[in-house]
């Protein structure tokens, strides 16, 4: 006689855990659900104990896992009828869609945790997503696992194997997801040049989800690519909030008009230049406050006066400068730079970039 099917309607009676569920079991006769977790469970495990297998799918947007399904009292004969009457949707290996509008493949971040096993974690761009460092949902997902572990790939699913991965993962919030500072590391891996490098460094400052702190302590712990690019341009000296400003300088200014190359943190005696053209006697300073403060104000224009008394020249620039009007910005540093001598080649970053009148001058 065929098993009675359990899970015929989008709300169906919520199945009784049974004896195929034993960590539920033994966990729920202890009073202690929190053992689960002790014992390397999935991240899903007490949801199930505590929601139900039918709300469970419905926070995972209708998309279900085998494992999910079995601890939760539905059998393999009611998965496999489901699958063969297509009323469930296979969405990866052990992964099904088994209700209307569930996401598919390529929009299912959920199904990817669920496929590619129980410590699995969100990374890369999938995870600077979910956290909020980019506003667009990337073109694939990308998910991390033990490296004692091997699965494979699958369209539209890349599967990343890492060592201490609990060290990266962002503690207290499920589903599991890397910390924003090493979502940007693990990314810095695909970028092809150290601009593009320090591009991705400033569009994830720029969202406030994480400082240049964090990405900086994340790269000291984990070889990866441009780490030392990014460590010796960005380091100790330049953390807080102003650095994020120069990093978006080198970035939005000088790499995209092949400018030279400024001394970053030049000390002179009691003052340290932001940005130091140091052959042609010019200093850059970059303020990201939003807001005026006076004394700070007056400690700026003495640093640029005694700037003056040793023949140097001082630009100072803000964060509406760099942010929303970079090519001015390169096109001002330029024209003071041929004024000091500078004969080299700068590049217009797009047709209608500003500097490309320097450029026809020259």
């Amino acid at each position: 006689m065929a098993e009675p099917d359990r899970f015929h309607t989008r709300r169906a009676t919520r199945p009784e855990y049974t004896s195929r569920s034993p960590v539920l079991v033994a966990s729920t006769r202890r009073g202690h659900l929190w053992d689960m977790l002790l014992a390397d469970e999935p991240w899903w495990t007490l949801r199930l104990a505590t929601t139900g297998l039918d709300e469970l799918i419905d926070q995972q947007d209708g998309v279900v896992g085998r494992d999910q399904l079995l601890l939760g009292g539905v059998s393999e004969v009611v998965i496999r009828r489901k699958v063969r009457r297509r009323e469930w949707t296979v969405v990866w290996p052990r992964v099904y869609a088994i209700r209307p509008g569930a996401p598919t493949a390529y929009g299912n971040p959920i199904g990817a945790l669920l496929y590619s096993g129980p410590t699995a974690t969100w990374s890369h761009a999938t995870a600077a997503y979910q956290l909020g460092l980019r506003k667009t949902s990337p073109a694939g997902l990308d998910v991390s696992i033990d490296a004692t572990r091997r699965v494979r790939d699958q369209p539209g699913l890349r599967i990343h194997r890492v060592t201490r991965l609990g060290e990266r993962r962002l503690a207290g919030l499920t589903p599991p997801r890397v910390t924003g500072a090493h979502s940007v590391i693990d990314q810095l891996a695909e970028r092809p040049s150290l601009a593009r490098a320090l591009a991705l460094v400033a569009d994830s400052c720029q969202s406030r989800r994480v400082s240049l702190d964090d990405i900086l302590t994340a790269s000291h712990s984990r070889p990866h690519r441009w780490g030392a690019e990014l460590r010796a341009m960005a380091g100790d000296t330049l953390r807080g909030s102003d650095s994020i400003l120069e990093v978006m300088y080198v970035r939005d200014v000088e790499l995209r008009h092949r400018l030279p190359t400024s001394t970053r943190q030049r000390s002179l005696g009691q003052d340290i230049a932001d940005c130091s053209y140091d052959d042609f006697g010019i200093l850059v300073e970059l303020d990201g406050r939003l807001h005026l403060v006076a004394d700070r104000r007056w400690r700026d224009m003495a640093k640029d006066n005694r700037s003056a008394l040793r023949g140097e020249l001082t630009l100072r620039y803000g964060w509406f400068d760099v942010h929303q009007n970079a090519c001015g910005v390169a096109l001002q540093v330029t024209r003071v730079l041929r004024q000091r001598g500078f004969r080299g080649h700068v590049r217009p970053c797009r047709v209608a970039c500003p500097v490309s009148h320097v450029v026809i001058a020259a």
